[in-house]
């Protein structure tokens, strides 16, 4: 039977310095050794345009494909390869749309695997835009058949209500709310989740015989740690992500994925 390992990015796989994200040279050095003979991939809120950016620098053997946008794609970055899509409702972005401009207690980000736009205006909401590239983009010019998911950056505060009035949409039905941070509120449709998106990875790959190990920090993760054989939360996780993972590892800033590898070596 294969051991197959799936981790998050943000907060798990990823530490953090001045210049943003990185893998540690701990972590680099386990997986390499790990897919020699082993598989392990990524699931991430990111898409392929960030997932690129910062994998194709890296002296990383990522052997599975990346599960990204919550679930929403799947993408096989050796051959640069989208090999599945789930994109939102038209309902649901319409509907989105229509309640930021009546309520702009947020900025409101339109995510497709490639494309990153955004609804409103940053020099009037509050908020700063965010360093990554975005355009600006009109309810007229949206393509719905792009679109994976809908993401709104919410202040703290204000995150409780973003979140009880999305819950009121009447496109409810059609979407579930995926909590990536206390600032980010995501979108997407309810069939996707990093747990089915992993799913897709390993038929594509036609892998069937095989032990599934995830480890993830926060509540997007929370159902690839349900449903996996064997799941993994660091010690900087949420704490409802603790509750629900077998076991606890090191944190994201002390090689989490070197500790989580090392425990499957010994089961």
């Amino acid at each position: 039977m294969k051991k197959i390992i799936y981790t998050d990015l943000d907060g798990t796989l990823f530490d953090y310095n001045d210049e943003g994200a990185f893998v540690s040279n701990e972590n680099i050095k386990a997986i390499n050794e790990w897919t020699k003979k082993n598989h392990l991939g990524i699931a991430t809120g990111r898409n392929v345009l960030s997932v690129k950016r910062i994998f194709n620098k890296i002296p990383l053997n990522i052997n599975l494909p990346f599960v990204l946008t919550n679930g929403a794609c799947v993408y096989d970055l050796k051959e640069d390869k989208i090999v599945y899509e789930n994109p939102i409702k038209k309902a649901v972005i319409d509907e989105a749309v229509e309640y930021i401009n009546k309520k702009p207690i947020a900025m409101m980000l339109l995510i497709g695997a490639k494309s990153r736009y955004y609804v409103g205006d940053f020099s009037k909401s509050g908020f700063k835009k965010p360093t990554y590239e975005l355009t600006e983009i009109s309810k007229e010019e949206i393509n719905y058949d792009e679109i994976l998911k809908v993401d709104f950056i919410v202040k703290e505060e204000n995150n409780p209500e973003l979140v009880k009035d999305i819950n009121n949409f009447k496109s409810k039905d059609l979407f579930q709310i995926v909590p990536s941070s206390i600032r980010y509120v995501e979108i997407v449709d309810k069939n996707s989740s990093k747990y089915n998106g992993i799913i897709k990875a390993l038929e594509y790959m036609n892998i069937s015989n095989y032990e599934l190990h995830t480890v993830g920090d926060y509540l997007n993760d929370y159902d690839m740690l349900k449903y996996a054989d064997v799941s993994y939360a660091p010690k900087n996780a949420n704490e409802k992500i603790k509750q629900i993972a077998d076991h606890i590892v090191k944190s994201n800033k002390e090689h989490a994925i070197k500790d989580v590898i090392k425990r499957v070596n010994k089961l």
